[in-house]
């Protein structure tokens, strides 16, 4: 029996009670209703209308949380202390309630169970958030633009390979499989920046690469990073043989561990870095003796004397005591599937890029493309070199390139020499 007509018993018996023993003659109230319904027996039907009205509206005021209805619909019974988390009907109700009741302007967030952040719908009338989704999908736009631009320049080249191109260099191919880098291109007369082949001494093969004939001349470009049209957080394998796109003036691409191997050992050669940022601010770092080692040392680096402007990234030399984690000196190549740092994690996991990492790295011109400079992530993972801009300023330009030591430049070609005039 339910716990109200147990209530209801009760006020009957109590009344019960309540009547006098010596009123056998007279009857009392309750033998009296008693009685009436005996010769009028739709009187049951008022006392219970009578009795049951004040205790369901008892009922109602004294557990306003009660709600009945249809388990499909979201006024179904459910006391509170089985409402969860992630029940929707009630949690969207109980939310809505209490939103209503929260001053102008606030903003509400939620993350569901795998840890996602979710907005509310007060979140979705602030017009800074609208302002900066629209932005940075505008920007995205216009990188996959440049991307398609890029591929179908490809295409037409592939489906045309016999109409000439005016943007790139087309050599002799017979002379270039005896020249071993760039340098003895420029001196043998190709004076054009672009596309050639070279055989460095224990390639197999010929190698193409990307001749900076400016600066000088005779550069091998190994790294060129512009636009960010490319993605750098790539395997051993990718960065074993190259990757990108060096055809385009605008490409970018990594040359290849390999071939840096093969270029480096014939001789000693110098890099020199190119760095700019997004205000235009331009930087050069260089380096003698520049050499990676081969795969089965895992392209360990190795580097001489520093020069230049940016300063010494690779060194760990801008500040006293930080060199023993800050230091690339004779530091083996990474990546996300292969870990050869001194870090007890993954750097080039975390970087999102390949690079000679120590714990972790002072220097990383293969990590991510941020198009604002300034960027705020887990980890640096941005084009990072701390000495002139830190780890959380990610640059625009970054462009590595090799040439020999010993190679002398003819006052012709050389950009800062000064001309005598000749007299009248």
């Amino acid at each position: 029996m339910g716990i109200y007509w147990r209530y209801v018993l009760l006020c009957f018996v109590l009344v019960a009670s309540m009547t006098p023993m010596s009123a056998a003659a007279q009857p009392g109230f309750i033998e009296s209703l008693l009685l009436a319904t005996h010769q009028r027996p739709w009187l049951w039907s008022v006392y219970v209308f009578t009795v049951g009205l004040p205790i369901i509206l008892f009922i109602s005021f004294m557990w306003p949380d009660k709600r009945f209805g249809p388990p499909d619909q979201p006024y179904y019974y459910k006391k509170s202390d089985d409402v969860q988390p992630d029940d929707l009907d009630i949690s969207q109700w109980t939310e809505s309630g209490n939103t209503k009741e929260k001053a102008d302007g606030a903003v509400t967030r939620r993350r569901d169970i795998h840890g996602v952040q979710r907005k509310s719908d007060l979140d979705q009338k602030e017009p800074d958030i609208c302002r900066e989704e629209v932005a940075r999908l505008r920007e995205q736009e216009k990188h996959l633009r440049s991307q398609i631009q890029t591929q179908e320049l490809l295409l037409q080249r592939l489906q045309q390979p016999n109409q000439p191109d005016n943007n790139r260099v087309i050599p002799d191919q017979s002379q270039d499989t005896q020249h071993t880098d760039c340098s003895q291109l420029f001196k043998s007369g190709s004076k054009s920046s672009g596309v050639y082949e070279i055989k460095p001494h224990g390639s197999l093969s010929p190698v193409r690469v990307y001749c900076d004939m400016r600066d000088g001349g005779g550069w091998v470009v190994i790294q060129r990073r512009i636009n960010g049209a490319e993605r750098f957080n790539r395997s051993w394998a990718e960065y074993k043989e190259g990757f990108g796109d060096m055809e385009t003036h605008h490409g970018e691409f990594w040359l290849g561990n390999d071939n840096l191997h093969f270029i480096t050992t014939q001789g000693n050669y110098s890099l020199r870095i190119y760095l700019e940022d997004f205000d235009g601010n331009q930087r050069y770092a260089e380096y003698e003796n520049f050499r990676v080692a081969s795969e089965k040392d895992h392209y360990q680096l190795d580097f001489g004397a520093y020069g230049g402007t940016a300063g010494d990234a690779l060194s760990g030399n801008y500040q006293v005591g930080v060199s023993e984690w800050a230091s690339h000196q004779g530091m083996k190549f990474s990546t996300f599937d292969q870990d050869n740092d001194n870090y007890k994690g993954n750097c080039a996991q975390e970087d999102k890029g390949g690079w000679w990492f120590n714990k972790c790295h002072s220097a990383h011109l293969n990590g991510l493309y941020y198009h604002t400079g300034h960027y705020s992530a887990k980890t640096d993972d941005g084009i990072v070199w701390y000495p002139w801009r830190g780890w959380w300023y990610s640059l625009k330009i970054s462009i590595m390139k090799l040439r020999p030591i010993n190679f002398k430049i003819d006052p012709i070609d050389d950009p800062n020499a000064v001309h005598p005039r000749l007299s009248s």
